[in-house]
């Protein structure tokens, strides 16, 4: 489950550190199959509607969610589409509160915090404002990254060895630029030049999307320091955070 390090009990640091890496590694378990199977779910709901792209298995475009200048608020609704939407509110619900009151607060909890916020305003106000077509391709964009990240999160303090590390967090990187910074910055510049009636909830909406957009350029920043750290120094430990809470608490 862990590095052997971690398992060492006179080593009070690091297997106090051990004893927590342990209890997530249930969650980031649950979380790979979670997000493999919502994916798979998430392509057959959404595979044969005209605005999910070609390059995802579709046959669609973005530019087809707009009609005479504004997006489609009729559009058609594929049987579990509902479901598809409510499960991801659900999940994120559920996460929020486990960020909250349950895991170990790390370092960068003030950003998870802001990120789940505005994730779960958007599946909300965007399903009562009748726009869940974009928010339905805003998640399954996001769900494919998801599945290496919790991969990596599972193996980066086990002993599984430097160089499977260095190549996930290589292939981590590439899907991440491509679902949520190509890909997702592709769909944020097909809204903005499209539609023509920006009243109050399309704009907000949209600058949401922005600040979701300005968390996943930062968060690759990271990956790609941990990428850097893992080829040229030999550091394949997860962040600092955990480390940082229990000097605070000793």
């Amino acid at each position: 489950m862990v590095s052997t390090k971690y398992k060492d009990p006179t080593d009070i640091e690091n297997y106090n550190l051990g004893r927590i890496y342990i209890k997530k590694q249930s969650t980031n378990f649950y979380k790979i199959c979670f997000y493999i199977l919502y994916v798979i779910f998430g392509y057959i709901v959404l595979k044969d509607l005209n605005y999910f792209p070609s390059y995802f298995g579709g046959s669609g475009d973005f530019q087809n969610m707009f009609i005479d200048g504004n997006m489609d608020s009729t559009y058609y609704k594929p049987p579990l589409f509902k479901v598809y939407y409510m499960m991801f509110l659900s999940h994120n619900l559920t996460d929020i509160i486990y960020l909250l009151f349950i895991y170990e607060q790390q370092t960068d909890f003030h950003l998870m915090f802001l990120h789940h916020t505005c994730t779960i305003s958007l599946i909300f106000f965007s399903h009562f404002t009748n726009h869940s077509h974009i928010g339905a391709l805003v998640m399954f964009f996001h769900d494919i990254a998801d599945i290496i990240v919790y991969y990596m999160r599972s193996i980066i303090n086990s002993d599984c060895s430097g160089p499977h590390k260095i190549i996930g967090g290589i292939v981590l990187m590439i899907v991440y630029i491509y679902t949520r910074l190509f890909v997702f910055g592709k769909l944020i510049y097909c809204c903005m030049i499209n539609q023509s009636d920006w009243n109050m909830m399309y704009t907000t909406l949209w600058y949401f999307m922005c600040f979701l957009y300005s968390i996943h350029c930062y968060w690759l920043l990271q990956i790609g320091k941990k990428v850097y750290n893992g080829i040229f120094k030999k550091e394949y430990d997860d962040t600092a955070s955990f480390k940082k809470q229990l000097k605070q608490l000793n």
